[in-house]
């Protein structure tokens, strides 16, 4: 009895020490590769010339730095294990595939950096499970389309880039449940469209990116909800006008950009409500009549930028009520006269 007990001891021991030589062996073969720290707990393989993503990788991980190879696919079930991951980067590769379920089992992965690679297609389910995410960064890719359910279960997320790729098409509740999502990029992409609710339920958005795009209309009511916001970029776009109650509910927006449109009129109630507005540029389009009271209620304005414009007279109120205002730009503008009485707190030409 004594024997066998030894004997079933011996082998336990010799089964431990194993393993532990195979995961240590595991480690220093991907740490003849790339740059482990002492507890292999952030592994660095960047610009190593990678094809594919080296295996085994350590289960304790907690950063890995795969960027700037030559990676062209994510196979399913790449990272299982990792469940101590925090931190993965795989930017500037070639990849123009991820699989269903390349992520699974990433449980604690909080930032994702996929930018600068060949994605044009995000199925349904690939981020299935990353239900601590913060930050998934998609820019400079060709995405061309973006499906409603993609970022499902996306509960914890807070910034999603977007920019610089090819989207054109943005479903209806493709946002549906980022209901922590803070920044939202889709700038430098071909939008033309954006649809009523498409940013419905992002309460807690604060900065919303739509620069550089095609659009021409926008729908009243699209920015209805997003009361936390407080920066609007809507410049470079084909915007020619801007309907009475565009802005409504957005009482916590700070900086509105609409520079670079094709607005030609700007109507009295326009900005109505923008109690807390501190910046906004309507330079480089159309505008040749400000009517009166336009401005009315914008008391916390310090910056306000018309220059570039069409404007040939300044009315005798048009500036009235903005005693915070600090620069204002009227270069570039066809400008006759300034009726008597016109004042405003300082000018920049």
């Amino acid at each position: 009895m004594f024997h066998h007990v030894v004997s079933y001891r011996r082998s336990l021991v010799l089964i431990l020490c194993t393993i532990l030589f195979l995961e240590t062996q595991a480690d220093s073969d991907i740490c003849k590769i790339c740059t482990c720290n002492s507890l292999t707990t952030r592994i660095n393989c960047a610009r190593r010339n990678l094809l594919s993503i080296p295996q085994p990788i350590p289960t304790n991980v907690e950063y890995l730095d795969l960027g700037y190879n030559k990676i062209s696919r994510i196979e399913k079930e790449m990272f299982q294990g990792l469940h101590s991951l925090e931190k993965l980067e795989l930017w500037n590769n070639n990849i123009a595939t991820i699989k269903e379920g390349a992520f699974t089992g990433l449980s604690h992965l909080k930032e994702l950096y996929l930018f600068g690679n060949n994605i044009s297609t995000i199925k349904e389910g690939v981020f299935t499970g990353l239900s601590n995410l913060k930050t998934v960064d998609l820019s400079y890719n060709k995405i061309s389309r973006i499906e409603k359910e993609m970022f499902q279960g996306l509960h914890s997320l807070e910034e999603l880039d977007l920019y610089e790729n090819n989207i054109s098409t943005i479903k209806e509740g493709t946002f549906t449940g980022l209901s922590n999502l803070k920044e939202l990029s889709l700038d430098s992409n071909k939008i033309s469209r954006i649809e009523k609710e498409m940013f419905q339920g992002l309460h807690n958005l604060e900065k919303l990116d739509l620069r550089w795009n095609n659009i021409s209309t926008i729908k009243e009511g699209l920015f209805t909800g997003l009361s936390n916001l407080k920066t609007l970029g809507l410049r470079n776009n084909k915007i020619s006008r801007i309907e009475k109650e565009m802005f409504q509910g957005l009482h916590n927006l700070e900086k509105l950009s609409l520079s670079f449109n094709k607005i030609s009129r700007i109507e009295k109630e326009m900005f109505q409500g923008l109690h807390n507005l501190e910046i906004l540029n309507i330079g480089s389009n159309n505008i040749a009549t400000i009517k009166e009271g336009v401005f009315t209620g914008l008391c916390n304005l310090k910056e306000l930028n018309l220059g570039n414009n069409k404007i040939s007279r300044i009315e005798k109120e048009m500036f009235q009520g903005l005693h915070s205002l600090e620069e204002l730009y009227l270069n570039s503008n066809p400008i006759e006269k300034y009726e008597d009485g016109a004042s405003y707190s300082s000018q920049h030409s």
